[in-house]
């Protein structure tokens, strides 16, 4: 992260450079901030029901940290203008324990394909964009495990869930400074539209579907739940990326 200030300070006081075509290949830092009315429905509900014998209360899915790479094409003139693929994975983990020394921990764990589409205006040494995002192929995994009594009470909100993967819009901003062959990007994105975003979160094994549920007490009395779906892990997306600009 210092390394990318103090590249940043460099690009601001450099001079201009001439309009030029780019293959750009970077890597860069990613964080999603969720905003899931289920995620804290869960986490409230569970301790809920376990509360009097927790010594430490689940606190939820807040956000996810991860990295990407990337490459793809840049134009800078007037008009700014770029198409970049990438890859981005990012985890995080939530934990609850009890007075008897056990607990439970939830691992989740996001990965993606992106196409990033921008077009905007190119002044001096910066552009700002307007950004239209595709993620494809996306998968998540989230492994909720009971720890200490191999006799576990909570078996079959034990295992490894998973889901279908989506495709998903979203729209965001792009702002960058460059020198040549570096530029510095920082975007900032929101999902407006998912496609198959009802694909339930399964444990698939040899007790069949299971499905993780959002109301943990309506599960933990054998009521009919809503379950935890693809769409529901998504969220406000900051992007901060150091990439190699090879002009062409």
């Amino acid at each position: 992260m210092r390394f990318l200030l103090a590249s940043f300070f460099v690009l601001l006081f450099s001079p201009q450079l001439p309009a030029q075509h780019y293959l750009t290949v970077g890597v860069g830092y990613t964080t999603v901030f969720f905003l899931s009315d289920d995620l804290d429905q869960l986490r409230d509900t569970y301790n809920y029901v376990n509360r009097d014998n927790m010594n430490r209360l689940l606190v939820g899915f807040q956000s996810a940290d991860g990295v990407r790479v990337e490459s793809g094409y840049r134009y800078l003139e007037k008009w700014s203008a770029a198409f970049t693929l990438g890859y981005e994975r990012y985890s995080t983990f939530d934990a609850a324990s009890y007075n008897n020394g056990e607990g439970r921990q939830l691992d989740l764990m996001i990965d993606h394909f992106l196409l990033d589409t921008e077009f905007g205006v190119h002044r001096n040494n910066y552009f700002f964009d307007g950004l239209l995002r595709l993620s494809f192929l996306r998968n998540l995994e989230l492994k909720s495990q009971y720890t200490g009594n191999t006799e576990d009470i909570e078996r079959y909100f034990t295992g490894t869930f998973t889901s279908d993967a989506h495709f998903s819009l979203g729209f965001g901003i792009s702002l960058g400074a460059h020198k040549e062959p570096f530029m510095l990007i920082g975007k900032m994105l929101y999902p407006v539209y998912t496609l198959e975003a009802n694909k339930d979160l399964l444990a698939r094994d040899a007790t069949g579907n299971r499905r993780f549920p959002t109301d943990f007490i309506n599960f933990h009395n054998a009521l009919p739940y809503d379950a935890l779906s693809n769409g529901d892990l998504d969220g406000l997306q900051i992007i901060l990326s150091f990439v190699v600009a090879l002009a062409i």
